[in-house]
């Protein structure tokens, strides 16, 4: 960016006249006049509007005469340019309107002499004067080399800080393209990822319904086989029922007994073996067995495309005298009274623990199981996040972003699951926290994982390596 001084041209002499000309800052390099309606190029760089659109009509592609740099299409008015030129434009009609009189307005005769201490051009009597008596007054040419040397001082200091200005533009030009192109590469895995995922599912939904038809066929066959067998039995018993009402109204004994021997015998009745009645209650069984299939099959999947999700265990060495980790797996942690351990200099004094996993890279997502043993109120201000590697592993400082701490309270979680939710989380016994972390972007937030809904972000710089962090406090 050009920065302008108001006093923007300069005084010479000759043949007893005074000629007014702009600094260079102020004209056209194509013109090589004074700015007309002036444009800012791309470059930082000042143009008459006609003549840069001139010139870019002559080229098969746009750039700047001055530095030869391509540039867009597009010329931005500067107001501050604008407003200087036409200053300049006034200062100069004022100062020709004086140079027609080029005489003192005190006694009518020709200003030679420059005061320094007023700084005004005064007449060789108003130099004797008892005013300018004391004063230091130079002849005009003495003077306007003086100020002259004095404007180059300024000017340069001026290019160099549009030169300054200029390189910090191309760095943050670049770093917007860098964002653009990360965020485009971003934006195309992860439309890869879930058209993959939504092939997959299309996919498995097919072969499932397929599988399920068939067996559905399989097995309504055979109880239709089984109903059709029972149907016509029933019928024969039927049968049996009425004649055995018909004889029990039998007068003759001797016949009654003969028919009586006839209806004691057992009745054959199909009864379906173990093996069949097990394959029977199978197939009513199907739909459960393939529903029940379909959640593993998606998470393989999702194993496979969200390769984000982190794996963590609690580091033993960090762990504060108070606080338990399982020793079997080390995924879990409990708050105990103060036990004897090794000294450490990663170790916390008190309530909180590192995961042994650290990141300074990329995107990681992990998941906190929090169990509620007795009431909410002796765990809500407990603490999730992550830390910096190089946080104080004392007590009696604050857990934020001044001191390294990326955390959210577990009371701001349990305020956000009872608003979504009518069941209370004291009622539950626990629930699940996601944890999102964006090394790049410096964020971190947390979601009811079991919604994915979004309850809380904590935004920063990382500056070095950070580890998921845990905090019980009661």
């Amino acid at each position: 960016m050009r920065v302008f001084s108001v006093c923007a041209f300069t005084t010479t002499m000759a043949s007893g006249m005074d000629y007014f000309r702009p600094s260079e800052e102020l004209l056209c390099s194509v013109c090589l006049e004074v700015l007309e309606d002036p444009v800012e190029t791309d470059c930082s760089h000042y143009f008459c509007r006609a003549c840069i659109e001139d010139y870019w009509k002559q080229k098969d592609q746009p750039n700047c005469p001055e530095c030869r740099a391509i540039c867009s299409n597009t010329l931005r008015k500067n107001r501050f340019v604008s407003n200087m030129v036409e200053s300049f434009r006034q200062a100069r009609a004022r100062a020709l309107e004086q140079l027609e009189e080029a005489l003192c307005t005190i006694h009518g005769r020709k200003l030679e002499r420059f005061c320094l201490t007023d700084r005004q051009l005064i007449c060789l009597d108003c130099r004797d004067s008892r005013k300018h008596q004391r004063h230091e007054v130079l002849i005009l040419p003495e003077a306007a080399k003086e100020f002259k040397a004095e404007l180059r001082i300024s000017l340069s200091e001026i290019k160099g800080g549009r030169e300054k200005q200029i390189q910090e533009k191309r760095r943050y030009e670049t770093l917007l393209t860098k964002l653009q192109s990360s965020a485009r590469d971003a934006e195309r895995k992860i439309k890869d990822s879930y058209r993959k995922l939504r092939t997959f599912l299309d996919e498995e939904e097919a072969s499932l319904l397929k599988k399920l038809k068939e067996d559905e066929a399989a097995g309504t066959k055979k109880l239709e086989e089984k109903l059709q067998k029972l149907s016509e039995e029933i019928d024969l018993l039927e049968r049996k029922i009425v004649e055995v009402e018909k004889d029990l109204s039998q007068q003759d004994h001797v016949t009654f007994f003969q028919l009586f021997c006839i209806y004691m015998q057992p009745i054959e009745q199909s009864e379906a073996e173990p093996t069949e009645r097990k394959g029977l209650d199978g197939s009513v069984k199907l739909v459960t067995g393939w529903l029940g299939e379909i959640p593993s099959r998606v998470d393989s999947q999702q194993e496979e495309l969200l390769r984000v999700l982190a794996v963590l265990t609690f580091d033993e060495n960090t762990a504060a005298p108070n606080i338990e980790v399982a020793s079997d797996d080390k995924k879990s942690i409990t708050r105990s009274p103060r036990r004897e351990v090794p000294d450490a200099p990663q170790r916390f004094d008190r309530d909180a623990v590192l995961a042994t996993e650290g990141f300074s890279a990329g995107v990681h997502y992990w998941e906190v199981e929090v169990k509620v043993f007795r009431s909410m109120d002796e765990i809500k201000n407990t603490l999730l996040g992550v830390a910096h590697t190089s946080v104080q592993r004392t007590s009696g400082f604050s857990r934020d972003l001044k001191n390294g701490f990326w955390v959210c309270p577990i009371g701001v979680v349990i305020d956000s699951w009872q608003r979504k939710r009518k069941q209370k989380v004291s009622k539950r016994g626990n629930f699940t926290v996601g944890v999102y972390l964006s090394y790049e972007e410096g964020t971190v937030s947390f979601y009811d994982a079991e919604v994915m809904s979004h309850i809380h972000t904590v935004s920063g710089k990382f500056t070095e390596k950070v580890y998921p962090y845990f905090q019980i406090i009661d």
